[in-house]
């Protein structure tokens, strides 16, 4: 589905789920559940031949969504396997790929959008059990802003009320049989002066963890004390 709707990034990260469920393991043959991703690669048989392909398929997504430093992290996970299985021809492929995911890092030509992430909140009972009272940031699509956001959320939820990020959710909205979506920025807090200690690293690689590799967000609301609530 994420390749179909070009999430480049988004499908590298479904087959790596799928991929930490197999083996390194060229004597364990695959079984039934496995076998429904070999219409892909019909040659493999084994564990370790799906996985090293699977790994292969994410090295792409990845480059292909601009996430060079994704790529370089599956590369040097595979890197290992060839060594020890000495796959040489592989091994070689492998680190001449992995060295023109270094230069795509360091070229300047290369712009890469920085990421915005949004907050999205879908409140109510009229939403699938998964999504009642759920709260999931979201990470934007290169130049898409708010209004980008809050029209495609319009279009997959058209019976939703889009509520202003300045409104309190309330016990009646989650309580509620219909549908509703908060939509607000918030800013990545960059764990980056953790990452290099505060060594001398060129800005073409700050960039990318500005805006990747985030746990923690920040946001604003609207808080009105008590004493102007009364006047």
């Amino acid at each position: 589905m994420n390749r179909r709707l070009q999430n480049k990034i988004e499908a590298g990260h479904t087959l790596m789920l799928h991929a930490k469920l197999l083996d390194w393991n060229p004597d364990k043959v695959l079984e039934d559940v496995h076998m429904k991703y070999t219409h892909i690669h019909q040659s493999v048989k084994t564990h370790d031949q799906l996985k090293k392909k699977l790994y292969r398929d994410i090295i792409q997504l990845f480059d292909d969504g601009d996430a060079w430093e994704k790529s370089i992290e599956v590369c040097k996970e595979l890197q290992i396997q060839y060594e020890q299985s000495f796959e040489y021809a592989n091994l070689s492929a492998l680190l001449l790929n992995q060295s023109r995911l270094y230069v795509h890092i360091m070229d300047a030509s290369k712009q890469r959008f920085e990421q915005e992430y949004f907050r999205i909140g879908c409140y109510g009972m009229g939403f699938h059990d998964f999504l009642q009272n759920q709260v999931f940031v979201y990470r934007s699509e290169p130049g898409q802003r708010l209004g980008d956001v809050r029209e495609k959320l319009q279009t997959i939820f058209p019976h939703a009320i889009l509520l202003d990020p300045t409104v309190n959710i309330e016990d009646h909205h989650r309580r509620s049989t219909s549908q509703y979506v908060q939509v607000q920025v918030v800013q990545p807090i960059s764990d980056e002066k953790a990452k290099f200690k505060n060594r001398n690293i060129p800005e073409a690689i700050l960039q990318y963890y500005r805006s990747n590799e985030i746990r923690r967000f920040t946001y604003t609301r609207l808080f009105v004390h008590e004493d102007d609530r009364d006047a």
